[in-house]
């Protein structure tokens, strides 16, 4: 006999069986020779590891093996296997917004009054600045040499002086030298105002200083503030609030601060031009129009190789782009946050918090992304990028469209989205996708949760997806309580990894109780999970039509099935084939730990413990799968309308409801230990798999192997 193995470690040993350890921490490589013929207590025979490497004492159980758990973390958090909970989302966010009960960071303007926005790190952010509006007839406004003086009360022939000001905005624009500055007293101001020079352009406060004047720039654009000035330009404490575009820059390095920009008509702020830049500072842009053809109605626009910053500001209940970047454009949003963005009202699509396209880069630094349309992230097209970084993305919602979604985030036509430490909660239809060949979307440390479904039968809702060639990329990320699956891969081309990730809790569809699946991966499709875990989800994985599929060091655990006692398996493969399955622990399912029908692949240094009874139900159109009741078995492998051949190596089998390996189609099992099933090994349906003399199939309570068994197969 080999040396009594260590708590959580099953130990092989070759020819002459196993040593029954107490848990399977670890599980021992086969070898020659019989039991010590290598020397040592062990005979000399490697321990190969399963489940989750490097785990955290609160996650470690009494079994050895590594039990992470969603609740163990807050809502805004991440569950770090070797480390316990990782922060994600916005650090430092305003106690305004903390919610109640989950204490999550919901940044919205519902939560702060009348005369203010909404800014993540700062709460409600008066418009008018933190000084306020000041006393007296100029209040806060500095008397600097050379500047010209504005008041709309004031007589005409004034002298642009504090004393004796001028009445209107294009006669101090007259009299202003290059660098000076214009002084705006309160008032409503019913002109444009066209800036082509260098100045600082200084309203009392926004509360009480409106321009609403236009010019007319072609057939269909009209502008309210206009700037064409090489060099330094500052618009501040002023209402723009004409019937066209609010401001817009030709050229200039441009400072917009404590600026409302309010009900303009086709873009809010437009910057369109190598040579101009914009950098806005707690300015508010909302209820942005469309024109009067019905489309565009953008918040802020950049294009043609301009750039924007964007600090400390809101962009609110904009059309079609609450901030787009196009042509080469680079924008950064960084403490802002862009709510509410409607489709456009002409064909009601779009509708986008954050639209990159036509090789538009945008960066979005702790910012929130709240209740826009159809996505709140959207890239699309080769060079298009987007990176969001210690942000909230939540509560996207459909347009009024058929078959329209609510995504957080899209990366489609070849373009690249990364999330890094972000919360991507509430979406409609799914949390990120990466849709067509080369699309790419990487999400690291994030947490990706509570995706709702579409008002639509038929349409699953997902929490991360790649589709049609596209690339989805999980390092560290928690991905819980979506619903229908955590990770839809489907596909030729299409591509899932997960590294470090958890998917937990997914939930089924209400109506029949379908999907709930921890992962699926189809119609071509290929996944690559590795030291990642799936726990308490409806179903497990789903592999349908694949040919590359690899668990590598997972745990797949406590499948509970629907509320009618159905499913709540593994794994699942059908019609697939490249199945890897290494190091990994299957632990407490229901129906089955792993179920391959009409698969190839293999099985290696794996555990496979606890498999409850219970019903499978399969679905309309599936060739070879039909309803089974009762089923319970560890490993079952049968044909399909395509053979299975299924190798299993050094792999533990405990703890099956019905068999512990039940083989209705072709494959093999060598060096294995299977025991404390009904039945060990249950050979079936004229299959003929191999079954090495080196297998120790022992203790299980009605019979060890059976040939020529009659039960009943999925």
């Amino acid at each position: 006999m080999c040396a009594a193995a260590v708590a959580a470690t099953v130990v092989g040993c070759g020819a002459s069986g196993f040593e029954d350890g107490s848990g399977g921490e670890t599980i021992g490589s086969g070898g020659q020779g019989g039991s010590g013929g290598q020397g040592g207590e062990d005979g000399g025979r490697r321990r190969a590891r399963v489940g989750l490497p490097g785990c955290a004492d609160a996650f470690t159980g009494d079994d050895g093996l590594c039990h992470p758990e969603v609740t163990s973390c807050a809502g805004d958090e991440v569950v770090d296997f070797g480390g316990g909970c990782r922060p994600a989302g916005i650090p430092g966010c305003a106690e305004v917004f903390r919610g109640e009960p989950d204490r999550l960071c919901h940044v919205t303007m519902q939560a702060c009054p009348a005369g203010t926005f909404a800014v993540p790190a700062e709460g409600c952010v008066p418009i008018d600045g933190p000084s306020g509006c000041g006393e007296g007839k100029w209040g806060n406004l500095e008397d600097a040499t050379g500047t010209i003086w504005v008041d709309a009360a004031a007589a005409p022939g004034g002298a642009g002086t504090r004393e004796s000001p001028v009445a209107t905005l294009a006669m101090a624009l007259s009299l202003v030298a290059d660098g000076g500055a214009i002084a705006i007293g309160a008032g409503t101001y019913d002109e444009p105002l066209r800036i082509d020079r260098p100045v600082t352009v200084a309203g009392r406060c926004a509360s009480m200083v409106r321009i609403t004047g236009v010019s007319t720039h072609d057939d269909v654009h009209s502008l309210v503030v206009e700037i064409d000035a090489p060099g330094e330009v500052t618009l501040k404490g002023v209402t723009v609030a004409g019937d066209g575009v609010g401001v817009q820059i030709w050229d200039g390095d441009v400072v917009i601060e404590d600026v409302v920009v309010d009900q303009a008509r086709g873009v809010g702020i437009k910057v369109s031009d190598a040579t101009a830049s914009l950098r806005m500072v707690h300015g508010l842009v909302q209820g942005t129009r469309a024109r009067l053809d019905g489309t565009e109605g953008q918040g802020i626009r950049v294009s043609l190789g301009g750039e924007a910053t964007i600090e400390g500001s809101a962009v609110v209940a904009a059309h079609v782009g609450g901030v787009v970047a196009s042509h080469e454009a680079r924008v950064t949003l960084r403490n802002s946050l862009v709510e509410g963005t409607q489709g456009e009202p002409e064909s009601g699509l779009h509708g986008h918090g954050i639209h990159a396209y036509q090789e538009g880069k945008v960066g979005v630094e702790r910012s929130a992304l709240v209740s826009n349309r159809q996505s709140s992230v959207d890239a699309l097209g080769a060079g298009s990028r987007v990176l969001v970084s210690e942000s909230v993305i939540e509560k996207t919602r459909p347009t009024a469209l058929p078959g329209s979604e609510g995504q957080g985030v899209r990366a489609s036509g070849g373009a690249e989205v990364r999330v890094h430490k972000a919360v991507v909660s509430e979406n409609h239809g799914g949390g990120v996708v990466a849709e067509g060949p080369a699309s790419r979307v990487k999400v690291e440390w994030s947490r990706i949760r509570d995706t709702q479904p579409v008002s639509f039968e038929g349409r699953p809702s997902y929490g991360a997806a790649s589709f049609d060639g596209g690339v989805v990329d999980l390092v560290g990320t928690t991905v819980s309580n979506n619903h229908h699956h955590g990770l839809l891969v489907k596909g030729e081309g299409s591509t899932g990894f997960a590294m470090y990730s958890l998917f937990q809790g997914t939930r089924a569809r209400e109506s029949d109780g379908a999907w709930g699946h921890g992962a699926v991966v189809r119609d071509g499709g290929r996944a690559e999970f590795s030291a990642s875990a799936f726990v308490a989800n409806t179903a497990g994985i789903w592999v349908d039509g694949s040919d590359d599929m690899v668990l590598d060091q997972c745990l797949i655990e406590g499948t509970r099935g629907n509320a009618a006692g159905q499913n709540g398996f593994g794994l699942f493969a059908h019609a697939s084939s490249g199945l890897v399955i290494r190091e990994t622990a299957i632990l407490s399912n229901q129906v089955a730990g792993a179920l391959l029908v009409g698969a190839q692949g293999a099985i290696s240094e794996s555990l496979v413990r606890g498999v409850g009874a219970g019903d499978f139900k399969g679905w309309a159109g599936a060739t070879g799968v039909h309803d089974a009741a009762e089923v319970g078995d560890g490993l079952l492998v049968r044909n399909g309308a395509t053979a299975s051949l299924v190798e299993v190596t050094d792999t533990e089998v405990a703890g099956a409801a019905r068999a512990g390996v039940l083989f209705a189609g072709g494959g093999s099992l060598a060096r294995a230990l299977v025991r404390e099933n009904r039945f060990g090994v249950v050979v079936q349906g004229g299959a003929m798999p191999v079954i090495a003399e080196d297998c120790a199939i022992r203790g299980n309570s009605e019979q060890d192997r059976v040939n020529g068994g009659t039960l009943p197969v999925p």
